[in-house]
């Protein structure tokens, strides 16, 4: 099946990142992303105003990267480079916080830690026209291979398909 948006070449798509004003919290943590197209093996590289904070070959059209210094107000880059020379480049902000956590899940114990932290990325992906889906990503790949609406919601999100609110 096509992804939205996408054409029948073969080129480099990171639906993640394209259609949506990104954005991640500062801190310490690995990145997660997921692409599509190209032909394999990727050159992934994470930059910051030129300066590459981490470059590395991978076979699969998924990485986890190393633990990532990402400073508050900067804007990173992302780019892939697969192994006919297609490049794709895009961009993603780091902010000093997300928006606040509901008061109604923060009171209520009978969740599960799995449980809060899926709900509140579901929160953050139907946040602004998805300015908080790369933040909401990182939040569900976390748990993903343990917990399946985790995984339900991060294959979601990859491909670029927004969390709506029920009205």
């Amino acid at each position: 099946p096509m992804l939205r948006n996408q054409t029948r070449s073969d080129s480099i798509l990171m639906p993640l990142l394209q259609d949506n004003p990104s954005q991640m919290v500062a801190g310490e943590r690995s990145l997660y992303l997921r692409w599509f197209g190209g032909k394999s093996p990727y050159q992934v590289s994470i930059s910051e105003d030129g300066q590459a904070l981490t470059s590395q070959m991978v076979e699969n059209q998924w990485l986890k990267t190393q633990t990532l210094s990402l400073e508050a107000t900067k804007t990173y880059q992302v780019t892939i480079k697969d192994a006919n020379g297609q490049t794709m480049t895009e961009n993603f902000k780091v902010v000093a916080t997300t928006i606040d956590f509901p008061e109604a899940l923060q009171e209520d114990i009978s969740l599960s830690p799995e449980s809060r932290q899926t709900i509140w990325a579901m929160e953050l992906a139907a946040q602004k026209r998805g300015q908080w889906m790369l933040e909401a990503y990182q939040q569900a790949s976390e748990m993903a291979d343990k917990y399946y609406p985790a995984w339900l919601l991060r294959e979601r999100l990859e491909k670029g398909l927004r969390v709506r609110k029920p009205k």
